[in-house]
C-alpha cells in the first residue's frame, strides 16, 4: 500500500526510532473520513476537529493539499472511481518538532442493509482526551475485541456512573418513536456524523443513562464511514429497526 508522508508517496513503509513518541505511547491525534468516488465527505469538519486538537495541546503540524494527495493515493493505490476510506494521521514523534500528516487509503464500501449488535463494555475510561480521536486508542481497540468476543458487533462504552457514551466507533442516538436524544458528556467526541444527521432528524442532546436504555424503542450508530445504521440490541435489550431515519441522517452523511 501506498500511502503519503513528509511530502512523499511512501511504498516501503518509513523509518521510526523507538524513542519517537508515537511510537512509545501513541501520541497524536487522527481521522476517518469517507470517499464518495467523487469527493471526500465532509473533510473541512475533519480537518477542524484535528486541527482543534493539535492547537489545544500546543502541537506545531504541517498541513497538505488533500484533495490532490488523495486523489493520486487512489490512483496509485487501483481505488480511482471507487469509495473509500481515507485516514488522516498525525504522528508526533517529538514535540520540538512539528507533526507531518500521514495520509492513507483503503478499500471501503458501505453495508446499506446492516444492522449493529451491541456488547456494553464493563470497563471506563474517561478524561480531558476522551473528546478527541488520540492515536492512543487502546480502550476504544479492547472495547471492540470485547464485542467480537461476545459475538456483537461493537461496544457500547459508559464513564463509571453509568452515562452512557458512544461505542468503540460510532457516535450513538435513541429514539422513543417521536424524537431523538443523543448522549451528552464531555467524554464524547464531538461527532461530525451527528452533526450532520442533525439537519435532517430533530436531535436532543442530553445525558442518557444506562439504566434507561429499554425505554426506548430505537437505536442507532452514526460514523464517517458507514452513515446512520439501526442498532437491534444492546446487551439484554432489544430494538425495532428504524431504516426511515436511517435513510435520511445517511443522506447528508454519505
Amino acid at each position: 500500500m501506498i500511502f503519503y508522508y513528509k511530502g512523499e508517496y511512501v511504498a516501503d513503509g518509513w523509518q521510526v526510532s523507538p524513542d519517537d513518541l508515537h511510537v512509545r505511547f501513541g501520541v497524536g491525534f487522527f481521522e476517518t473520513l469517507y470517499y464518495s468516488g467523487q469527493m471526500i465527505r465532509y473533510l473541512d469538519a475533519h480537518l477542524e476537529r484535528v486541527f482543534h486538537s493539535m492547537e489545544q495541546f500546543q502541537i506545531a503540524y504541517a498541513k497538505a493539499p488533500w484533495e490532490e494527495v488523495v486523489a493520486e493515493l487512489l490512483r496509485r493505490n487501483d481505488l480511482a472511481g471507487g469509495t473509500a476510506k481515507v485516514n488522516i494521521f498525525y504522528p508526533v514523534a517529538d514535540f520540538g518538532q512539528r507533526a507531518q500528516p500521514l495520509i492513507q487509503v483503503s478499500p471501503w464500501q458501505p453495508e446499506s442493509g446492516r444492522t449493529y449488535r451491541l456488547a456494553v463494555y464493563p470497563w471506563h475510561q474517561t478524561s480531558y482526551l476522551s473528546g478527541h480521536k488520540s492515536m492512543n486508542y487502546m480502550h476504544n481497540v479492547l472495547a471492540k475485541r470485547h464485542a467480537r468476543q461476545q459475538d456483537r458487533d461493537d461496544a457500547l462504552l459508559t464513564d463509571s456512573a453509568g452515562q452512557v457514551l458512544e461505542t468503540s466507533a460510532c457516535a450513538l442516538l435513541f429514539s422513543d418513536g417521536s424524537g431523538f436524544v443523543a448522549p451528552k458528556s464531555d467524554f464524547t467526541l464531538r461527532s461530525v456524523s451527528l452533526a450532520r444527521a442533525a439537519g435532517a432528524l430533530p436531535i436532543r442532546h442530553r445525558p442518557v443513562r444506562l439504566a434507561e436504555l429499554p425505554e426506548f424503542r430505537h437505536a442507532y450508530v452514526l460514523n464517517s464511514l458507514i452513515g446512520m445504521r439501526p442498532v437491534t440490541s444492546i446487551g439484554d435489550t432489544a430494538y425495532e429497526p428504524d431504516e426511515k431515519s436511517c435513510e435520511l441522517a445517511t443522506l447528508r452523511i454519505l
